[in-house]
């Protein structure tokens, strides 16, 4: 009787852990896939992720005056979604409309600072537009800016500067 009673324990018990991990790994499953992570216009966080996603193609040349950031990055990369998984890179393509990743606009401007963890965000500065909306990359549709553009830089949601940039002589 003892012998029987330790056997459902242990098959209970094994059949326990079981569930919890299945439902741990149908969790993971369900929040990559079920959210759509997967077709989302994405950004790389530094100059290196960029270039190991093979999505970078230069930097630019820019003015930010503020001594308390270091270490700015301004470059272009081609746009970008994830694969079946965060460190996977895809493409996007003419079929990628949903969540406004802008096919149209292949390629987009990143500014990175040597703290990954910060909230970087820039918006373009026009006169007409004070209010401008910050996100984490500006889209183009080619390599090449044809004047000097401003970006208005933000981290953690702390307005930082303005940044002038420009293609570097090629």
């Amino acid at each position: 009787m003892k012998k029987q009673i330790k056997k459902i324990i242990f098959i209970t018990l094994a059949l326990v852990i079981i569930v919890i991990i299945a439902l741990g790994y149908l969790s993971s499953y369900i929040g990559y896939y079920g959210y759509d992570k997967d077709k989302v216009r994405r950004f790389s966080n530094s100059v290196k992720e960029s270039k190991k996603r093979k999505t970078f193609k230069k930097e630019l040349c820019f003015l930010f005056d503020q001594n308390n950031i270091k270490d700015i990055d301004v470059y272009i990369e081609k746009g970008y979604r994830w694969g079946n998984s965060y460190k996977k890179t895809r493409n996007l393509d003419s079929n990628d409309t949903i969540f406004n990743t802008m096919p149209n606009l292949p390629f987009q401007i990143v500014v990175s600072t040597s703290n990954e963890q910060d909230d970087c965000r820039i918006a373009v500065v026009s006169k007409e537009d004070k209010d401008s909306e910050f996100h984490p990359y500006i889209p183009l549709s080619s390599l090449k800016l044809n004047d000097t553009i401003r970006l208005s830089l933000s981290l953690n949601h702390k307005f930082e500067g303005i940044i002038k940039v420009w293609n570097c002589n090629e």
